[in-house]
């Protein structure tokens, strides 16, 4: 699995590159041979104005089924991180669930 990680108008940090690493490696442990690419966008939306404004988008590439994509926003960048990666990994089950049935 290929994973490209980028913020958009900030640097994305080891930690936070990290973190999204670790969130998808347990999100995505049932199904990573069926994941080919998996693309995240981080964003803080209002810059220093502050607020429920930090973006998370994860688009997932999958092997012989069509793309998943995901977003959170959040108040604190890590929690939409999490939120995104949860949401990516259920949508990424059920979807080859439903190729399997």
């Amino acid at each position: 699995m290929k994973l490209d990680i980028k913020g958009i108008g900030f640097s994305a940090t080891e930690a936070i590159r990290d973190r999204v690493a670790r969130r998808l490696g347990v999100a995505l442990s049932r199904r990573t041979d069926q994941v080919l690419r998996v693309v995240v966008r981080l964003q803080d939306l209002n810059g220093p104005k502050g607020g429920i404004d930090k973006h998370c988008r994860i688009e997932a590439s999958l092997a012989r089924r069509p793309g998943e994509v995901v977003e959170a926003i959040s108040s604190d960048l890590y929690t939409a991180i999490d939120s995104a990666c949860r949401r990516l990994g259920r949508a990424v089950h059920r979807s080859l669930e439903r190729a399997e049935s």
